[in-house]
C-alpha cells in the first residue's frame, strides 16, 4: 500500500496491502472533530469507535455525537469506557488516537491497539503537560505567544493529516525524550485560578496570570476579600493615555482589605 505524506513523498506500508486499519479515536475540541472527519474519508481506515469527554467538559459535543450517529459509530463517554472496558476491547483497534483529549488513558487502553497509540497534544512536549497548557507555556517560560496560540488548532489538524500516512504505515520513528519537561496536574490549575490577596506578585506576573485565564466566557480567576468572592479580570487596551484628564481626579474608594 502506497501513501504520501505532506510533501508528496511515497511511503511503502509494512503490513498487508489489502488491510483496512481499525481506529479507535479519543477526541475533544474542534481539532478532534476535524481529525475524525479526516479519518472517515480515508478508504483504508475504518473508525470503529469514539471516546469523548463528559458533556459538561466537552467541546464540539453536539457535532461529534451527530457525526457518530450518522455513521452508526459506537460512542462512549470516558467514564463509561473505563467502567465497561470489555466493550472497548471488543472493538479490536489497530490504532488508538488521542486528540486534544484531557483525560488519562490507563495501560488497558494504551496496550489495546495492535500497532500504536498516538497522542496529539497542543502543548510543547515534553513541557506543559496537563491542564491549561497554554497558561503554563507562558508561566514556565517555554515557547508560546499570540501567533502560536492563534494558529495551534489549524497547525494541529494539518500536522495530523500530514503525518497520519507515516503512522498508519508504521514508518514513523520514535525519539526518546531527553528532558523530563514539566507537568501540571488539575490541583495546580485550581491553585492557579485562586488569587491570594496577600500574595506578593510582580504586576506583570499578575497580568499574565489573569489574562491567560480569561477566555470568551470570562475570567476563571477568583479572589476572596472580606468574605466575599469576586471574579478578577483585566482589560488591556492599546491606546494613548490622556494624563491631563486625570489631573485633580478624586479617585475611587479603596476596598477595606484588613492587614494580614
Amino acid at each position: 500500500m502506497n501513501r504520501a505524506i505532506g510533501g508528496g513523498i511515497p511511503i511503502e506500508c509494512s503490513h498487508a496491502t489489502s488491510r483496512v486499519n481499525r481506529v479507535l479515536a479519543c477526541v475533544d475540541n474542534r481539532v478532534g472533530f476535524e481529525c475524525l472527519r479526516f479519518l472517515s474519508g480515508i478508504s483504508t481506515t475504518r473508525l470503529v469507535g469514539v471516546i469523548v469527554h463528559p458533556v459538561k467538559t466537552a467541546l464540539y459535543w453536539d457535532e461529534t455525537i451527530a457525526f457518530c450517529r450518522e455513521r452508526q459509530l459506537p460512542c462512549f463517554e470516558i467514564g463509561e469506557a473505563r467502567d465497561q472496558f470489555e466493550k472497548i476491547a471488543a472493538l479490536e483497534p489497530d490504532f488508538l488516537v488521542s486528540i486534544y483529549f484531557d483525560y488519562i488513558l490507563d495501560s488497558r487502553f494504551l496496550n489495546l491497539p495492535r500497532f500504536e497509540a498516538v497522542n496529539l497534544h497542543p502543548g510543547y512536549l515534553p513541557y506543559n503537560r496537563g491542564f491549561y497548557y497554554y497558561v503554563w507555556a507562558v508561566l514556565d517560560g517555554t515557547p508560546a505567544g499570540d501567533i502560536i496560540y492563534k494558529k495551534h488548532e489549524e497547525e494541529a489538524i494539518r500536522l495530523f493529516q500530514a503525518t497520519w500516512p507515516a503512522i498508519v504505515c508504521v514508518k514513523h520513528r520514535h525519539f526518546r525524550q531527553l528532558h523530563p519537561g514539566t507537568r501540571h496536574r488539575l490541583r495546580d490549575a485550581e491553585q492557579l485560578v485562586t488569587i491570594d490577596p496577600f500574595e506578593k506578585l510582580r504586576v506583570i506576573d499578575l497580568i499574565d496570570r489573569v489574562r491567560l485565564l480569561t477566555g470568551t466566557s470570562g475570567s476563571l480567576c477568583m479572589i476572596e476579600i472580606n468574605g466575599r468572592t469576586y471574579r478578577l479580570s483585566i482589560d488591556l487596551t492599546d491606546q494613548e493615555v490622556d494624563r491631563e484628564a486625570f489631573a485633580g481626579h478624586p479617585g475611587g474608594t479603596r476596598m477595606g482589605i484588613p492587614k494580614s
